[in-house]
């Protein structure tokens, strides 16, 4: 059963990876006249980073922690070097995109005022 735990964590952190990708492809078309609006676009992009960013390395925390309790070969897939780099990867990644987003919304925002 703890073999699994460290996948799913991983996994459920790029949904939410994706659905912050999504939000922010989606967001693009409205126009953040209202300040109110560009503080909600810029809390709603942080917090689905910081979200998925904690799923993710919480994989690495707990793969380590229950790594006792894990079958050898389960043990020799997650120590390859691809799959202990990933989630860092990833929140690295993610981390790129949601400051150029935001940098973006904040330049669009400044133009219009």
């Amino acid at each position: 059963m703890y073999d699994k735990i460290p996948g799913l964590l991983y996994s459920t952190g790029a949904l939410f990876t994706i659905v912050s990708w999504v939000f922010i492809l989606f967001s693009r078309n409205i126009h953040p006249k209202n300040k109110k609006i560009l503080i909600l676009r810029l809390s709603i992009i942080w917090m689905l980073f910081f979200a998925s960013s904690v799923l993710m390395l919480v994989s690495n925390l707990f793969f380590d922690v229950c790594a006792g309790f894990l079958d050898p070969d389960v043990l020799d897939f997650y120590n390859q070097r691809f799959i202990r780099l990933a989630p860092a990867a990833t929140c690295v990644m993610n981390f790129c995109v949601s400051t150029y987003c935001s940098m973006n919304l904040v330049k669009e925002y400044t133009r219009i005022k």
